[in-house]
């Protein structure tokens, strides 16, 4: 059965920015190959710098503040059992201390927040393959998940669909039961070469368009 192919690649990621930021650096060219985890863009990180700086440093206050409330319910416990206090008094400082360490979490909480969103700033190639045209440059203004920063294309392995008419479907499948449908692939402007593949499957929706 001879039909038409269209080679597609094995996985593409359309990369978008994470945070609102300021494009500072374009880390690649235009269909380099790169690899799982190279740096492809950065943002301006200063803006981001300086919220986990203003994170930690709350986070530094609240530990300080609750130091002080955990000295306060010891030397108010001690002064209870000598009946110097009431236990009123005590519960304030044990709720005190509650709503303190509650704080605290909080701000721990914020200082990751805080760390995500900095390093959302460098823009790493989340597949191996190649990446495209450059979609933005240095000093474009870009949104969270707005507009394209670029695609990586993985093309090893690569893909290729056929479109087959409808009334051969029983025998490829039946073929495909017994053990594997292989298919030769050639290029269309050389056909001394060819590409040997599996049919990995068969789509589960009719094009109504072939």
């Amino acid at each position: 059965l001879k039909v038409v192919g269209r080679a597609e690649a094995y996985e593409s990621v359309v990369l978008k920015a994470r945070v609102d930021g300021q494009v500072a650096a374009v880390l690649f060219t235009e269909g380099q190959h790169v690899k799982q985890g190279d740096v492809l863009i950065r943002l301006d990180p200063n803006d981001f710098a300086a919220r986990l700086q203003q994170a930690e440093a709350t986070v530094a206050r609240d530990e300080a503040l609750i130091a002080k409330t955990r000295s306060d319910t010891a030397r108010y416990t001690a002064l209870k059992e000598k009946n110097f206090v009431s236990e009123e008094k005590v519960n304030d400082i044990r709720t005190n201390e509650a709503a303190a360490t509650a704080n605290l979490r909080a701000s721990k909480a914020a200082v990751e927040v805080a760390r995500l969103q900095l390093s959302y700033a460098t823009i790493r190639a989340p597949i191996t393959g190649i990446v495209g045209a450059r979609l933005v440059f240095p000093g474009s203004a870009v949104k969270a998940n707005d507009v394209a920063l670029a695609v990586v294309n993985r093309v090893r392995p690569l893909l290729v669909s056929f479109a087959v008419p409808e009334r051969y479907l029983p025998q490829i499948r039946a073929v495909r039961q017994d053990g594997g449908l292989k298919v030769d692939i050639t290029e269309p402007a050389d056909a001394s070469r060819h590409f040997e593949g599996t049919v990995r499957f068969i789509d589960n929706t009719v094009d109504a368009s072939t």
